[in-house]
């Protein structure tokens, strides 16, 4: 399914995407999403979840970092109007777990294999954010700050 999404991005978006499927997951933005939305997998449908997860995402990097973009969805209508305090929560979460990870999501899809579940995201790249990541995977654990 990776390699699916991945040829679909490479259409969409060009071919200069920056491919992080065989990065630590402490790099990837599936990663981290599916991290923010952890206590919340086992009562709701995931795909509304991923998608909560990344509008609160989005908003968290406007609200921070002044940068607005557009984004696709899993789904294309759905009042997330009834989610407002799910996605607040969500912003909560991002902001406390990923306060420095400045990424704006561009599309983000679910793809499901019986229990199986794979998050994809295309995300615009931010070098400041990708060095800090870098540096941040390449730290001793037990360093004194």
């Amino acid at each position: 399914m990776v390699s699916e999404f991945k040829k679909y991005a490479e259409e969409v978006y060009g071919n200069d995407l920056l491919d992080l499927y065989d990065a630590p997951d402490e790099m990837r933005l599936s990663d981290r999403i599916l991290k923010m939305i952890r206590p919340y997998m086992e009562s709701m449908d995931i795909i509304v979840l991923v998608d909560c997860a990344t509008i609160a995402w989005n908003e968290c990097i406007l609200e921070d970092f002044a940068f607005e973009g557009s984004y696709s969805l899993n789904n294309r209508v759905v009042n997330y109007g009834k989610y407002r305090d799910l996605i607040d929560k969500l912003k909560s979460r991002k902001r406390r777990m990923f306060q420095s990870n400045r990424k704006h999501i561009k599309e983000v899809k679910v793809h499901r294999n019986g229990d199986d579940i794979t998050v994809n995201v295309v995300s615009d790249f931010d070098i400041a954010d990708m060095l800090s990541e870098i540096a941040e995977l390449a730290e001793p654990e037990n360093s004194p700050p």
